[in-house]
């Protein structure tokens, strides 16, 4: 169905920003699925219409640049990830402003990118302000908070700070 729809946009206007939305739903289904290559090459597709027909900070450039982080973090591709997932926030905080949810799951995803480089203050900063931007519209026990919380507490763990740990495991039991 997506492919129908993507070639149906390609004759109507190749390079519009439908086109880079059906190519973006289609890296989303291939990551989905795993198959993050061809994630991958979806996404750099998108990308590329994105950055030659729209201005720098459209907020869908920052959609493709966090899909495209998220892809490059399950590559292993660390480097390319911080990258692109840098950008991403980048854009978040210039069109929907400091303390938006969207821009929660880019800075997650970093934190990400810093706990696997063992640089665990800055996953920490990472993820607290995630938690900020998603908890307080969302509230204590939403599936995206509660994601959130589950990486502050792998986190702690792996940093060797119990403590902390057993305080963000204790949230998710009281979620269960």
């Amino acid at each position: 169905m997506l492919r129908r729809s993507l070639a149906i946009e390609r004759k109507l206007n190749p390079t519009g920003s439908n086109v880079a939305d059906r190519i973006n739903n289609l890296g989303h289904l291939y990551a989905i699925r795993k198959q993050f290559d061809k994630a991958k090459a979806m996404f750099l597709e998108a990308l590329q219409i994105m950055e030659t027909y729209y201005e720098t900070g459209h907020f869908f450039t920052g959609t493709v640049c966090g899909n495209l982080g998220a892809t490059y973090l399950q590559l292993g591709q660390l480097g390319k990830a911080r990258k692109m997932l840098n950008r991403a926030v980048e854009i978040s905080y210039g069109y929907w402003g400091a303390g938006n949810p969207v821009t929660a799951i880019y800075l997650a995803n970093l934190g990400k990118v810093h706990q696997a480089w063992k640089h665990f203050a800055k996953a920490e900063t990472l993820y607290l302000k995630a938690l900020g931007n998603i908890n307080g519209p969302f509230g204590d026990l939403h599936a995206k908070t509660l994601m959130v919380v589950t990486l502050l507490r792998d986190l702690y763990a792996e940093w060797g700070k119990q403590e902390k740990a057993t305080h963000y495991a204790q949230w998710l039991a009281g979620a269960e």
